[in-house]
C-alpha cells in the first residue's frame, strides 16, 4: 500500500487512546478548556483507508465528520 514501515500491510494496525475535550456542543476542543472529557480513538488517515480497504462495512459507514484548521 505504502512504503512508510508505520502503514505496511503486514504491520499491526496502530491506533492510539487519549482523552479529549469537548465542548458545550459536543465538539471537540483541541484547546485546553472544555466542559466534559472523554477516550477517543487516535489514527493516521492512512491507517483510516486501510481499515476500510479491508472491512468495506466500514466505508459503505454513514460518520458525522469533522475537521480542525
Amino acid at each position: 500500500m505504502t512504503n512508510d514501515p508505520i502503514d505496511a500491510d503486514d504491520r499491526p494496525v496502530r491506533i492510539w487512546v487519549t482523552n479529549c475535550l469537548f465542548k458545550k456542543s459536543g465538539f471537540p476542543s483541541l484547546g485546553s478548556f472544555g466542559q466534559s472529557t472523554d477516550n477517543v480513538v487516535i489514527m493516521r488517515l492512512r491507517t483510516w483507508q486501510r481499515l476500510c480497504a479491508e472491512i468495506p462495512e466500514l466505508g459503505r459507514r454513514q460518520f458525522e465528520v469533522g475537521t480542525e484548521g
